[in-house]
């Protein structure tokens, strides 16, 4: 890849968890080190305010680790306020300390600005619960032109989300195993 082509997906990748930021480590699959016996990593749930543009947006989703070494999930992002919605398989994770990250297709949409095959990639954050710090998360959809990526080329790519790319939960909870 051409130098301006990296530094134009850096780029691309970066601002699309600028952008669409609630928008309708360890690799692979045990990144955590700990899993429960039905071999959940990370599920959640709850409501946070999107950015692009500004409402109440929701969010539902599940990340397993697979016996094989695999990954399997499905996360669910939906705008209340338009019934548009976006689903995505979880096909990829990493742990980042206290965070899982994931990534994969996008496999069905209405209303949502992001087309079927892009690859959608979140970060949760779990505050441990019994804590007065909300759960958080953070969202974006690589460019479709792109392809198919895997957290761990997202991330090698832009490094972790910034800060202010996270959005706190208003209701719900994130568990990470």
């Amino acid at each position: 890849m051409k130098l301006s082509s990296k530094t134009a997906l850096c780029a691309a990748l970066a601002a699309a968890f600028l952008l669409s930021t609630a928008s309708p480590g360890d690799a692979q699959a045990g990144g955590t080190g700990v899993t429960n016996p039905a071999g959940a990593v990370a599920v959640g749930n709850g409501t946070y305010m999107g950015q692009n543009p500004p409402g109440i947006r929701a969010v539902t989703f599940s990340v397993q680790a697979l016996p094989n070494g695999r990954v399997a999930g499905f996360a669910i992002f939906r705008d209340p306020s338009t019934n548009g919605f976006f689903h995505m398989n979880v096909t990829s994770m990493m742990s980042l300390g206290g965070e899982l990250a994931a990534a994969g297709p996008i496999t069905m949409q209405a209303g949502s600005p992001f087309p079927v095959g892009a690859t959608a990639f979140f970060v949760v954050q779990d505050n441990g619960d019994g804590t007065l710090v909300p759960d958080q998360l953070a969202l974006g959809v690589a460019p479709l032109f792109l392809g198919s990526l895997t957290i761990q080329e997202i991330l090698g790519l832009v490094g972790p989300p910034p800060p202010q790319a996270f959005a706190p939960l208003l209701t719900g909870n994130i568990r990470i195993f």
